[in-house]
């Protein structure tokens, strides 16, 4: 009979916690001329509002576009500088022989009433009409 009770106050639990409604995962493969491109973005919810946003770019170069490599990654540099001085937005770029990866972390209440991350989500917005415009880009969300 504990052992019933127990779980009927695990399940209570998650059901009115929300269990799994507080995080939105999405992510996004595609191609464009000479790489291939996989971004994951992680939101996390407080309230039906977005209060942290982490996002992961990985692009990998074929053999033709190699060479551009630190060309591309300066460019990426000299983009997010001015918001790597910013409190609450972290950004880390590595290169690698064929790869580039971008490290966005964004607390969205330090950030709040800025163009944080170009856009990419409206941190306003409830998690359902974030989901939606990921999904409508592209991304698959879960």
């Amino acid at each position: 009979m504990k052992k019933f009770l127990f779980m009927g106050f695990i399940g209570i639990v998650f059901f009115t916690s929300g269990c799994g409604k507080n995080k939105l995962e999405c992510s996004y493969t595609g191609t464009d001329t000479g790489k291939k491109i996989e971004t994951k973005i992680n939101v996390s919810f407080k309230d039906d509002k977005a209060y942290k946003v982490k996002e992961e770019i990985k692009m990998e170069f074929n053999d033709e576009y190699k060479n551009n490599i630190d060309s591309i990654s300066n460019a990426l540099e000299e983009q997010y500088k001015t918001y790597k001085e910013e409190d609450g937005f972290k950004v880390n770029i590595t290169k690698g022989d064929s790869n580039i990866d971008v490290n966005i972390e964004i607390d969205v209440e330090k950030q709040k009433n800025k163009n944080v991350d170009g856009n990419i989500i409206d941190v306003e917005a409830s998690r359902d009409d974030i989901k939606k415009d990921l999904e409508e880009a592209g991304y698959k969300c879960k």
